[in-house]
């Protein structure tokens, strides 16, 4: 049975997303929380059949507008040239990167 118009879509999700069977670190080393429940936006995702392939790194807690992490690595934007690194930008970067690389057609985020 088809769920939805997203049945078997792959899509990634942003650590500090709750998402069953994915710890949300927030991008750091300290905080590693075990996820219970998923929050309203995820279920209604799941409803609708997407497959949950994993999550994408952040900036630092999410307070930081280049996507820079220290601890995970830095997302890189494919779009860099002349071999220069150059961020993806926003706490959301690992999401942008990813489907800007063609990895997922959709990744949740939350800026």
């Amino acid at each position: 049975n088809i769920m939805g118009v997203l049945d078997g879509v792959p899509i990634l999700v942003k650590d500090e997303i709750p998402t069953v069977g994915h710890s949300v670190t927030l991008g750091t080393s300290f905080i590693s929380d075990r996820v219970e429940k998923d929050v309203l936006p995820i279920i209604k995702l799941k409803q609708q059949g997407v497959l949950i392939v994993g999550k994408t790194n952040q900036h630092e807690i999410g307070i930081g507008t280049t996507g820079f992490n220290l601890l995970h690595g830095t997302p890189k934007n494919p779009y860099g040239r002349d071999g220069r690194h150059y961020y993806t930008g926003g706490s959301t970067s690992g999401s942008a990167a990813a489907v800007a690389m063609g990895l997922v057609p959709l990744a949740v985020g939350s800026d």
